[in-house]
Parts: C-alpha cells; sequence; structure tokens
C-alpha cells in the first residue's frame, strides 16, 4: 500500500471517528431550560401585561398567598398565578395551567388567548415525548393512580436565570395523563 493511500485511510478513520464522537456528543443530556412567560406578555416577577387585563381583577387569599385566576377566550384552560408575600402589584412568581371544568368558569376573566403557551412551546395536550425533547431528561418522575409528573428543578446558585431574578430554586411541574400533557406549573419556590 503506497504511503498516500495510508494517509488518505486514515484522514478517513479520523473523519469516521469525528462523525461518530459528534453524534454521540449530541446525545448527551440535554440543559433544562426554564420558562418564564406565558404567550410572551405574562411574565414571572413582573407582568408587562398591565391596563386592560387586570381591569377588574382582584386577587384572592389562598393561604398566604394571593392568587389571580383567568381562563382562555374559549374558557376551556385557566391560567392561575400567585404571588407571594411582600411581592409588588401585579408581579407574581408562579404560574399553573390546567383545563378548566363546568363549576371552575364562573367569574373568571378570559383573556383573548385560545391557549396558554410558554416561550418553549409548552402548552395543554403535548404528548410526554414532546415535553422531554423540550426540556430534557432530567427530571424527577412522580406517578399517582394514572397519572404521571415530570419535575425539573434548577436550584444552581450559579445560574444566570437565578440570579437574574434573586430567587433561589425554580421548580416546573408537568403531569400527563394517557401520555399527554392535563396540567403544568412553574416558577419559583417560596421557601
Amino acid at each position: 500500500m503506497s504511503g498516500v493511500m495510508k494517509l488518505s485511510l486514515s484522514v478517513c478513520g479520523v473523519i469516521i471517528w469525528f462523525a461518530g464522537f459528534s453524534q454521540m456528543k449530541q446525545g448527551l443530556v440535554k440543559e433544562f431550560v426554564p420558562d418564564s412567560t406565558i404567550k410572551s406578555i405574562i411574565k414571572l416577577a413582573g407582568s408587562e401585561a398591565e391596563g386592560e387585563m387586570w381591569s377588574g381583577v382582584v386577587p384572592q387569599n389562598e393561604g398566604v398567598f394571593k392568587v389571580a385566576t383567568f381562563s382562555n377566550s374559549c374558557g376551556t384552560q385557566y391560567l392561575k398565578m400567585r404571588q407571594f408575600p411582600g411581592s409588588f402589584k401585579n408581579s407574581f412568581g408562579l404560574f399553573e395551567v390546567g383545563k378548566l371544568d363546568l363549576k371552575s368558569k364562573q367569574d373568571l376573566k378570559k383573556l383573548p388567548f385560545e391557549s396558554f403557551v410558554t416561550e418553549s412551546g409548552i402548552r395543554l395536550g403535548i404528548s410526554k415525548e414532546e415535553l422531554i425533547q423540550i426540556k430534557g431528561k432530567k427530571f424527577q418522575l412522580v406517578n399517582r393512580n394514572e397519572a404521571e409528573t415530570l419535575i425539573y428543578t434548577l436550584d444552581d446558585h450559579t445560574s444566570v436565570f437565578l440570579n437574574k431574578y434573586n430567587m433561589p430554586s425554580y421548580t416546573a411541574k408537568y403531569s400527563f395523563l394517557n401520555e399527554k400533557l392535563v396540567a403544568f406549573s412553574f416558577g419559583f419556590d417560596s421557601e
């Protein structure tokens, strides 16, 4: 075998090895990226959706928290926003989205959204597989009866996200029934 041919085979081997390494590297655990908005308008720790959204809405007491609850334009989903003690007006630290039942529909202000969607595309009805593709595989799985909940936690004190909000930790919970997302919540931990 000539020297040129040996060199060509060696180069091809390196390229094949690099391609395999690159594919292996892509299979590594995806980092969890937290959500902080609903429809890019309603934001954690300070909503820019002032004015019309808040017209006539008085947050209700729920233990030590103040809670404001809205429905989507169809009246099929709710958005519950929890305000921590000492927070500024219309500044919420935890969002919860779920399906509305007939009893819950009364007296909720409707927002002009067909559904409540996060900036990463999380919305009711997506599959568990879709959620894992978006949020990654670093979660805790909790099974209760027929429901499964995937819990993602961010509590790294060096996190740019947590430092931006000056908060110690963030948790996102995604509940599935028959492999479809039926409820989710995300935000800062109050402890």
